[in-house]
């Protein structure tokens, strides 16, 4: 089986995270897309439960025509441990030797990987899809399967935090279902 996995914070899940998950659901290499909320980590913080950005990316999901190949999976966010990516794919490879990987990154992870722990042994080794990001641009994509999305349909998480922070509006930057989720338990204030 080719499996994708998209890990991110999901933090909250925003329309270009499921532009992301529509256009790799469409490549015909790949079986299953598999959705990996980050779990603790050392370069971010999160403000809220990690159970809200479940729910949220659950919800996004389900606003979606068609994820019957997606799933959430919570091998990051479940752990008590600082996650490091190169921690995550071992994990994952020795639970599942039978399967064939493939990650899902945003180009501006994509271009910063080298400065991770372990990051350039990841883009040299990783089987890659890489979305477009404004304001990124990579020298080669040679090795790398570029999904065909509009760099300017992406819109951040942070981005809807501060907006959500300083009470402008959210419409067209996250679903209905995941604003309302925002809005009624008084996320991001």
């Amino acid at each position: 089986m080719e499996i994708a996995i998209f890990g991110g914070t999901f933090n909250p899940p925003t329309n270009a995270h499921q532009s992301i998950i529509v256009e790799s659901l469409k490549l015909d290499f790949i079986d299953e897309l598999w959705l990996m909320p980050s779990g603790k980590r050392a370069d971010k913080q999160f403000a809220i439960d990690d159970r809200h950005r479940l729910n949220m990316l659950d919800i996004a999901l389900s606003e979606l025509d068609s994820t019957k190949n997606c799933r959430i999976v919570d091998f990051e966010i479940n752990s008590d441990k600082i996650t490091r990516t190169t921690d995550t794919v071992k994990f994952i490879n020795d639970r599942f030797p039978d399967y064939s990987f493939w990650y899902i990154f945003g180009m501006d992870s994509y271009s910063d990987m080298p400065n991770w722990h372990g990051g350039q042994e990841l883009r040299d080794n990783l089987k890659m899809i890489v979305a477009p990001r404004d304001g990124h641009r990579i020298s080669s994509t040679k090795g790398l399967v570029l999904l065909p999305i509009e760099r300017n349909a992406f819109t951040s998480s942070t981005e809807v935090r501060n907006r959500v922070a300083s009470s402008q509006d959210i419409t067209g930057l996250v679903c209905n279902g995941v604003m309302s989720y925002i809005n009624s338990n008084n996320l991001y204030r």
